[in-house]
């Protein structure tokens, strides 16, 4: 018989059982009102002969039942199965026939009540037969169910324990935190040799008697109290397992334990996959769509901004920027954004774009397209114009209209345009292969394969020296000296020149695939081609950095020196390094399923749940749990965790529904 077919026959065997009883003791009366309401405790022995089994086998279920007259609602702790059937006179006896697919199995039940109504005997008859194959088998199950007592003694708070089997092969420990509500328990039970997370308890006390465990039943405690109900000691089973043995359990001091409560939440009406940080106002959270969400206590998401990379891991804020990482995968780097949003942009979906320019509002870039897109500060395109030629490379404002740089029918020239797309003029420039242009308040500066070159209105050369390096692509002019950028993976380079061509610095561009160079007046922005992005880059250096040599960095927070701390949560270490990407140390930590890091201004705590919140948990200087919270209720699955200087807030959701929310935690008592 398959072991789902048989666990099916207990359930019904048990929720019939207490629907039909009468008192044997006193037969001339029915069980009404309310007598058989409560918590019950069904302990049976299974007997048969089909193959595959061995008898007999012995189970303890956990019942709830609710009564109104003649009519009873029975619930298993366990599943949350419910069955409602009428209570007719004092007859104890059923018969049912159950199907699943091929399966049928055949009850029929007699039994009787105490006249106390506190316990409930009898037996079941049963016969299962496999339809696909004729196969048939049968046997009988003795019930015992007995009524949970009412008691005083006081369980609530959080219990440590140890478990041993009989075989002596396996042990470990055990951590419940349980909540009393007359003779129901509820709460979480932690067993890290078993469980990868902990699970929802239930559980019930009668007397000085205690039965707990998952909520799947994979594994029940049974035992007693000790008369302070400070400490308890009984054995377990687990068919799930295949194992029994004995345990204990000791309350930890103090009767009431603290837990995590939810005290608010924002509904945010967008997916989540990455870090949150809080900038002292809002919160930001990194989303599916690799945006940077803002998102206000009282309004939600109000605005969002463009993330560096393609691969976003672990955001911060140190005070006056966004701290954002690009994982491994991508450019392998920490980015600080300017939380107005104009730091990084998209490009607009264009084929390559291969030029910038600013005219002192907007960015305008041309692409392989034949387009010239004029661009807000946000990447948001206002306007579009057409242009000459096949191949592009260099754009440039001269104050009043466009010039750019074009191949066009076996020629390469440099076009002027107006700001709404007319043709104005056009000049011949040598090379084949267009080249990058910018403008100096005068005069237009040319780069073509070997040179750059200054051009006069009239088309002339009035100055040309050779270009230092190669493999380069536009340039800008910052009102004293040049700037050439160059596209080679390898060696990624802005290079400063002065205008008679000596090389001044070099500065390390962001991105992977430079084409595009502008100058804004405070910062230089360069296109990119591979990561279709246009990055804002400071003139005495990138506000980036390398990552230091570790896996992903998933979550990431910064102490109050300004250092940083990563988390990778899959293989739960830790990473402390500097702002300079430098590595300071690795810790290991001892959360499982951690989904997010945070710092209170003195401590680090991570949060976890694999499939719904699970604990927040403060870490020592090692990396390992000093203090957790544990939340009693259920609630959504982790993705990331912050600290606002009063509360933690989480946010949470689930990926296939897409409903996300910003959940703010308490610690209660």
């Amino acid at each position: 018989m398959k072991t789902a077919c048989r666990h099916f026959f207990v359930i019904s065997a048990i929720a019939f059982l207490l629907l039909s009883c009468s008192d044997d003791d006193n037969p001339g009366s029915d069980v009404t009102a309310s007598d058989l309401a409560g918590i019950w405790i069904v302990d049976q022995v299974i007997n048969g002969n089909c193959r595959g089994s061995s008898y007999p086998q012995n189970e303890t279920e956990l019942f709830s039942a609710s009564q109104d007259g003649n009519k009873l609602v029975l619930t298993n702790l366990g599943s949350q199965e419910s069955i409602q059937v009428s209570i007719s006179g004092q007859s104890v006896s059923w018969q049912i026939t159950e199907k699943d697919d091929n399966d049928e199995l055949e009850t029929s039940f007699t039994g009787t009540v105490s006249s106390d109504l506190s316990k409930i005997t009898g037996t079941a008859n049963w016969v299962y037969t496999d339809k696909s194959s004729s196969y048939s088998c049968n046997g009988t199950t003795t019930i015992n169910a007995r009524k949970a007592k009412s008691t005083s003694l006081d369980v609530n708070g959080t219990w440590n324990g140890s478990w041993s089997s009989s075989s002596g092969i396996l042990d470990g420990t055990f951590e419940v935190n349980i909540t009393r509500d007359n003779s129901l328990l509820t709460g979480k039970i932690s067993i890290p040799e078993i469980f990868g997370e902990s699970k929802d308890l239930m559980g019930v006390v009668s007397g000085n008697e205690i039965i707990f465990g998952d909520i799947e039943s994979n594994i029940l405690f049974s035992g007693e109290l000790e008369s302070t109900a400070d400490s308890a000691s009984g054995s377990y089973y687990s068919e799930y397992f295949g194992d029994k043995g004995n345990w204990s359990a000791s309350k930890n001091s103090g009767a009431v334990s603290s837990y995590l409560v939810v005290l608010d939440s924002i509904v945010l009406n967008q997916s989540f996959t990455g870090d949150i940080t809080f900038d002292g106002t809002d919160f930001w959270a990194i989303s599916l769509t690799q945006k940077i969400y803002r998102i206000s206590t009282t309004l939600g998401i109000i605005d969002s901004m463009d993330v560096p990379g393609n691969y976003p891991q672990g955001l911060a804020y140190n005070g006056s920027k966004l701290v954002i990482g690009d994982g491994p995968w991508g450019l392998n780097k920490f980015f600080k954004l300017d939380p107005s949003g104009k730091t990084v942009v998209s490009l607009p979906n264009q084929n390559n774009v291969t030029g910038l320019t600013f005219d002192g509002a907007n960015i305008w870039a041309i692409s392989d397209d034949k387009i010239i897109s004029k661009l807000d500060q946000y990447g948001k395109v206002i306007s579009e114009i057409p242009c000459r030629g096949s191949f592009f490379s260099g754009l440039t404002y001269d104050g009043s209209n466009l010039h750019y740089s074009s191949f066009n029918m076996g020629k390469t020239y440099v076009y002027e345009v107006s700001v709404s797309g007319e043709y104005i003029d056009s000049i011949e420039v040598s090379g084949f292969f267009p080249g990058g242009l910018t403008y100096d308040g005068s005069n237009l500066w040319y780069i073509n394969s070997d040179s750059v070159v200054t051009i006069d209105n009239a088309g002339n050369i009035t100055n040309q020296f050779m270009v230092p390096f190669e493999n380069h692509k536009d340039m800008a002019y910052d009102g004293s000296n040049l700037w050439i950028v160059g596209n080679d993976f390898i060696d990624a380079s802005i290079n400063q020149l002065s205008v008679s061509g000596v090389l001044i610095n070099t500065l390390k561009y962001p991105g992977q695939g430079a084409t595009g160079l502008t100058f804004d007046g405070t910062f230089l922005r360069l296109a990119d081609e591979v990561t279709d992005k246009i990055y804002s880059i400071s003139l005495s250096g990138g506000d980036y950095f390398d990552r230091p040599s570790f896996d992903d960095i998933n979550y990431l927070t910064i102490d109050e020196s300004g250092e940083f701390w990563g988390l990778n949560s899959t293989y739960n270490q830790i990473v402390h390094f500097n702002n300079d990407g430098s590595l300071l140390a690795t810790l290991s930590s001892d959360v499982a399923d951690a989904k997010g890091l945070a710092y209170d201004g003195s401590n680090l705590w991570v949060i976890n749940g694999f499939t719904s919140l699970d604990k927040l948990s403060k870490l020592d200087a090692n990396g390992q749990v000093m203090t957790s919270y544990s939340s009693l209720k259920t609630h959504p699955e982790p993705v990331a965790l912050v600290y606002d200087g009063t509360n933690f807030w989480y946010l949470g959701g689930e990926f296939m529904s897409g409903e996300y929310k910003l959940y703010k935690l308490g610690i209660e008592e």
